[in-house]
């Protein structure tokens, strides 16, 4: 478990212009998964200041040391692959 505090406030802090306070909590979360391929993350988000209830999100990460890294410019096209149905 990682838990952190004594964030400084910041405009940005809480992510997409969401400002943050100096009450602003994150607990992290890294469990490695039994095969080794995989790592799940999750983490909590607190700032009673300016989040009405807490954030959390949990999402995996898969080793692919195949994978091939895609270096596009950055325009509405490009983006669109980003995109779900």
């Amino acid at each position: 478990m990682i838990d952190t505090t004594h964030f400084a406030e910041d405009n940005f802090g809480n992510g997409f212009g969401l400002p943050s306070s100096l009450q602003k909590h994150l607990r992290e979360e890294l469990t490695l998964a039994d095969d080794g391929r995989s790592i799940t993350y999750r983490f909590t988000l607190t700032d009673p200041v300016f989040l009405s209830a807490p954030m959390s999100l949990e999402s995996s990460w898969v080793y692919q040391p195949d994978a091939r890294v895609v270096v596009d410019e950055c325009n509405l096209e490009s983006a669109r692959r980003f995109l779900q149905n």
